[in-house]
């Protein structure tokens, strides 16, 4: 089957494989063609990274399928990009900035500072964006996320916000309220 595979910078290629094929060896090809290193790649379906050791066909990737590669920093941790290990532990993701944090990143000038965090999501995403993208790209990133999740807020209707709050405040499904009484069955 052909597949195209297409970079966030716009460069792509067109691959022939076959749906048992590994991700690691569809990486490798990708190597090949686009020149980006395999530890520098991640592999996207319809919004999914795809693992190296799963087949295509684990994914149900078809014929005229196409995959978005997305480029992780260099591990060496080059100019301007983060060391893979640094930065908030997955918990703290969402959590609002505090005002220590902010002061604290100003405290060490040899290392380049995180990112601004944004008001909405806060700086752990700011971080955690950090470590897969370059400090410039960043702000555009949370701009264009903050862009969509308005957007989608805008489109809901007033029946899809009280279904929202009502799963929020009830999560365990029923909403509190009288329980209906069985109906006894006819002998």
């Amino acid at each position: 089957m052909l597949l195209t595979v297409k970079a966030l910078q716009g460069r792509e290629c067109s691959l022939q494989v076959s749906p048992e094929e590994r991700v690691g060896a569809l990486k490798r090809l990708v190597a090949e063609r686009l020149q980006v290193p395999v530890e520098q790649q991640r592999l996207l379906y319809r919004g999914k990274a795809l693992a190296d050791e799963r087949c295509l066909s684990d994914y149900a990737i078809g014929p005229s399928a196409r995959l978005n590669l997305v480029l992780k920093p260099p591990a060496g941790g080059g100019a301007g990009t983060k060391a893979g290990g640094a930065g908030p532990p997955l918990e703290d993701f969402g959590d609002p900035p505090s005002p220590s944090s902010s002061s604290s990143s100003s405290s060490s000038s040899s290392s380049p500072s995180p990112p601004p965090s944004h008001p909405v999501f806060g700086g752990a995403l700011a971080r955690l964006l950090g470590r897969h993208f370059g400090a410039q790209d960043v702000p555009r990133v949370l701009q264009q996320l903050h862009k969509d999740y308005e957007l989608a807020l805008r489109g809901l209707s007033l029946d899809d916000v009280e279904r929202l709050g009502t799963r929020l405040l009830h999560p365990e499904g029923a909403p509190p309220g009288p329980s209906p009484t069985p109906t006894p069955s006819p002998p």
